[in-house]
């Protein structure tokens, strides 16, 4: 016979244990949420911290969760059933505009992280509902090459217009597109941060780490360099089985800029190699830009800066760590 042997952690390591799987995951901590009261208790908010809408019915379940906040009941019986406020939140694909519109209304306030998935078909321009004075990191990604992209050049919908106030808070942007054109446009952002005299509401002020499509690098790169004047890293987005790495570093090296790495693996300048479902957990994808760049990589294929010239950079603008 088997003896079995029965172990009672203690709370405070309980709490400790699902906590960290529920950041770990945004679907782990939905199904933590089922277990036991006490550990509803403890992931709750958790699973509010980073929002992820995967689909138009997922949005539309969440759009009830918030109707339902604020019924004749709830208040008769003064029920404090508010939700957290995200600190993260992905649209995916699917989300219209009459969805995000009251979704930004309630949780974007406290928002620094948000990703959005866009396509000719769904161009809408969402960023204008943006509330969060925190905003820090966005990721754009617009899909022109799809199966609607047998459109006429002219067809292409009008870019979109970063607002202002929005840009001038991010520190981390990414913008990755299969096109030249459709999507983003950061031609009014560069007008404006070329005007003299700098506000707290310049474009670019304190953007830190800008990423963009190997489609669209050179056409950003110019403007972002010259008015982000904290700039630290700048990556290049490569698309999956990269054959470009050669094309872009010949363009790379003479620039002589060790802000500067071509990211040749994960597809990441793909709209395609981004999904939705990522939200749910923690992305290492600015991490990883940061850590090449610290370590002087030119390429995550192994090519690095000389010492010579990350020391003549340094040298030349010492207000700009590496």
């Amino acid at each position: 016979m088997t003896d079995t042997f029965s172990i009672e952690l203690p709370n405070e390591l309980q709490e400790i244990i699902f906590k960290t799987a529920a950041r770990s995951d945004g679907r782990c901590a939905l199904n933590l949420l089922k277990t036991a009261r006490f550990v509803h208790d403890w992931v709750y908010t958790i699973l509010y911290e980073r929002v992820t809408l995967c689909s138009s019915a997922s949005a539309h379940c969440l759009l009830r969760t918030l109707r339902n906040q604020y019924t004749p009941r709830n208040y008769a019986l003064k029920r404090d059933i508010s939700l957290p406020k995200p600190l993260s939140l992905t649209l995916s694909y699917d989300i219209s505009q009459s969805q995000a519109k009251p979704i930004f209304s309630q949780l974007s306030k406290g928002l620094i992280t948000y990703t959005i998935f866009r396509t000719l078909k769904n161009s809408d321009h969402y960023l204008w509902f943006m509330k969060s004075p925190f905003i820090r990191r966005i990721v754009l990604i617009y899909q022109i090459h799809s199966e609607e992209s047998s459109h006429p050049v002219g067809q292409y919908p009008q870019e979109e217009e970063i607002p202002v106030g929005v840009l001038s808070s991010l520190s981390h942007f990414a913008l990755v597109s299969d096109h030249l054109r459709g999507g983003c446009s950061l031609r009014t952002a560069f007008s404006i941060a070329g005007t003299p005299g700098a506000t707290l509401q310049s474009p670019f002020l304190r953007l830190t780490c800008f990423a963009t499509s190997w489609t669209r690098w050179r056409t950003t790169w110019p403007g972002i360099i010259q008015h982000a004047k904290a700039l630290r890293y700048f990556a290049i987005l490569g698309p999956a089985n990269s054959q470009l790495t050669e094309s872009v570093l010949k363009h790379l090296r003479p620039r002589k800029d060790p802000r500067f790495v071509f990211i040749s693996r994960g597809g990441y300048g793909e709209p395609n190699s981004w999904k939705a479902e990522d939200g749910f957990s923690p992305s290492s994808f600015w991490s990883t830009i940061e850590a090449l760049v610290k370590d002087h990589y030119m390429c995550d294929d192994g090519e690095k800066w000389s010492e010579s010239i990350v020391t003549a950079f340094r040298l030349k603008y010492p207000e700009i760590p590496l």
